[in-house]
């Protein structure tokens, strides 16, 4: 009897654990998209926060950049809010640095109450 006890606790403890790990994961199907795009231009690179949804969206971003190259460190951090229109990609910010930097990038944006990992780069223009 103890045994069953000290089981199905332990199975409530890993449904509460698990299910609080996916809590703020974005819904299959929500067709918001987003990250980094960016693009090299004059021994410059930059990277653009991009945004699509089907629908009009509003909601808040962050932006991380950390890292280094061969002009000295990056130390970036912004945020603040958007609204995407429906199926237009925006960009909700905009930074240029060396084009060696070797860079850190975290992106998210949490919109009707989800966070979305943001931080891939989505294509790469040079």
């Amino acid at each position: 009897m103890t045994h069953s006890v000290i089981r199905i606790a332990t199975l409530a403890v890993i449904g509460c654990v698990a299910a609080s790990a996916f809590a703020n994961q974005p819904p299959v199907n929500t067709g918001i998209s987003c990250g980094i795009h960016a693009s090299t231009e004059r021994g410059m690179k930059s990277l653009e926060a991009v945004v699509f949804s089907p629908e009009t969206i509003s909601g808040e971003y962050r932006l991380s950049m950390k890292g280094s190259g061969g002009s000295g460190s990056t130390n970036i951090n912004q945020g603040g809010g958007f609204t995407a229109p429906k199926a237009q990609t925006i960009t909700i910010s905009k930074v240029t640095v060396s084009a060696d930097a070797k860079l850190n990038i975290d992106f998210t944006i949490t919109a009707k109450g989800v966070t979305y990992d943001c931080s891939n780069t989505i294509s790469y223009q040079s």
